[in-house]
């Protein structure tokens, strides 16, 4: 049921797309390779724009890693639908850094298939249009 979620979503999310922008570039596209796992990393000057733009824009599935307080409750369906694992930061509480093994570990099954994953350099979204100080996650 999840995966037929993802596919209508991205379907809708890809016409969405054309009709909304009347022009998307993508450079560096053919740098992507076509097997192998990929980690996206672009910067996050959008809050629910970027992941959809990369996520519907580099023609295979991607697995997002999104901050940890918006798991939980009644939309984690849906986030699970869409692919999205938590990433737990320090601002979550100390003790909850220790989760991070095990979203890494599937991380790690995820690449080692030959999927892609993304993750923001930035660490969080803004409003600023320059690219901010990045988060240690991605270095």
């Amino acid at each position: 049921m999840k995966a037929l979620f993802y596919k209508i979503i991205l379907l809708l999310l890809k016409n969405y797309n054309r009709f909304y922008f009347r022009r998307i570039r993508i450079y560096g596209q053919e740098h992507i390779p076509k097997k192998g796992g990929v980690i996206f990393s672009p910067n996050h000057q959008g809050a629910f724009l970027d992941p959809l733009l990369v996520g519907t824009s580099c023609g295979s599935k991607v697995t997002s890693l999104t901050r940890s307080d918006v798991f939980g409750g009644p939309f984690q369906w849906f986030l699970d639908a869409l692919k999205m694992l938590p990433v737990y930061r320090i601002r979550d509480g100390y003790s909850s850094l220790r989760k991070n093994a095990e979203i890494f570990d599937r991380c790690h099954q995820i690449l080692g298939k030959g999927d892609h994953m993304m993750m923001f350099s930035e660490g969080s979204h803004h409003n600023e249009y320059y690219l901010q100080r990045l988060s240690k996650g991605s270095s």
